[in-house]
C-alpha cells in the first residue's frame, strides 16, 4: 500500500533514508562507520547544516532534503539562487531566510502555493519546465526546485540547456549528497549537471 501524502515545509526536519541496492550492506567494517561520521561532521559544518540526529546501520543511512541542497551548493560554487518551490509565500520566506543564514542569496522566490503532497504531485513536467523559466533570473547562479514531491528530476537536463545554468531540484540533490556520502562517485547522466559532473 502506497504511504499517504505528506506536507513538507523548510526548517522542519525530514527522515531521510539511504539504503544499500537491494538493502544490501552499506558499512563493513568499523573504519566504515567512523570515516562516514568525520565526513558528516565536517560536511555539516561547510554547509552549515543542523543535524539533529542520524543512524548508521548496517544497510542504510539517515540525511535530509536542505543538507544535500546545501552540500551541493558548495561542490557547484552556487552562492546565488532563483529559488521556485511549491509551497506558500510564508514558507518560501523561511527557505529563503534559511538559505540566506547559511551564505546562500536567493535573488527571487516564487511558489506555486500548493498545500499537499498530492496538489504537488499533480504538477507535470511540462508545467515545471515553465515554471524553472518563469523563477530564473539573469544574476542567478542556478535554479533550485525546491520539494520532494515534485516531479522536477524529469526536466532537469532540459531546462538546463534551455536557461544556461544549472537547474537543481530537492531530489536531485538528496540522491546525490546519499550517493556521495556512500562513496559512490560515479557520473550520472540525464538527471542535470550535478549528478553528471559533481
Amino acid at each position: 500500500m502506497p504511504r499517504r501524502s505528506r506536507l513538507i515545509l523548510p526548517k522542519v526536519p525530514l527522515h531521510i533514508i539511504q539504503r544499500g541496492n537491494n538493502r544490501q550492506a552499506c558499512f563493513f567494517a568499523d573504519d566504515d562507520y567512523q570515516c562516514y561520521l568525520e565526513w558528516l561532521e565536517k560536511y555539516a559544518k561547510e554547509t552549515g547544516c543542523d543535524i539533529h540526529s542520524y543512524v548508521l546501520m548496517t544497510n542504510h543511512v539517515a540525511t535530509t532534503l536542505l543538507t544535500g541542497a546545501m552540500a551541493a551548493f558548495e561542490a557547484m560554487n552556487i552562492k546565488k539562487i532563483a529559488l521556485g518551490t511549491a509551497y506558500t509565500d510564508d514558507i518560501n520566506a523561511l527557505e529563503a531566510e534559511y538559505f540566506a543564514e547559511r551564505g546562500i542569496d536567493c535573488i527571487t522566490v516564487k511558489g506555486m502555493s500548493l498545500m499537499t503532497d498530492t496538489q504537488m504531485n499533480l504538477v507535470t513536467p511540462e508545467c515545471l519546465l515553465e515554471f524553472a523559466k518563469f523563477v530564473d533570473h539573469p544574476e542567478a547562479d542556478a535554479v533550485f526546485l525546491s520539494c520532494g514531491a515534485l516531479r522536477s528530476i524529469d526536466i532537469l537536463d532540459q531546462a538546463e540547456q534551455k536557461l544556461g545554468k544549472p537547474v537543481l531540484s530537492s531530489s536531485q540533490v538528496s540522491m546525490w549528497h546519499c550517493l556521495r556520502l556512500a562513496r559512490i562517485n560515479d557520473k550520472i547522466n540525464g538527471v542535470g549537471q550535478l549528478l553528471r559532473e559533481y
